[in-house]
């Protein structure tokens, strides 16, 4: 099955976005935006770093029993129309060979720390990845 892309590009296996799903995707990550930001102007004091680390901590060893948390880098940045967010990077050793993280659990483990963070009161918005131990050394993230 091909499909066609409004930029003329083949799709494979499934329908073309319509300008239409396009644009309400787009008014979609607006509304969210524009929550977030109104909340970020009027939320109160920040937690502080390692408060967040241990919570991160606490959460992937209950989400991710079976894989080691190594380290949680946490950066906290503005940008230019003043909305603050956390840029946090998880660091993790894993059993599996291929060194992936189990999707659901990770995608459990972002909505239980957004969660979390919300009830602590805290305005900034996390934007989460995920990075295997060997990998964060080439990248230093971690010793």
């Amino acid at each position: 099955m091909q499909n066609t892309a409004a930029n003329g590009r083949v799709i494979e296996g499934r329908a073309a976005p319509t300008r239409k799903s396009l644009h309400d995707s787009k008014k979609h990550a607006m509304m969210l935006t524009t929550k977030h930001n109104q909340k970020t102007k009027e939320g109160p004091n920040p937690m502080e770093i390692p408060e967040i680390k241990n919570l991160i901590e606490t959460q992937f060893h209950r989400l991710l029993p079976n894989d080691k948390f190594v380290d949680a880098t946490i950066k906290p940045f503005e940008e230019w129309d003043g909305d603050q967010f956390l840029r946090i990077i998880v660091v993790y050793d894993t059993k599996n060979r291929n060194q992936l993280l189990d999707t659901d659990q990770t995608i459990a483990l972002r909505r239980e720390i957004h969660e979390r963070l919300e009830k602590a009161e805290e305005s900034r918005f996390p934007l989460i990845g995920f990075v295997v131990k060997s990998e964060a050394k080439e990248l230093n993230l971690a010793d």
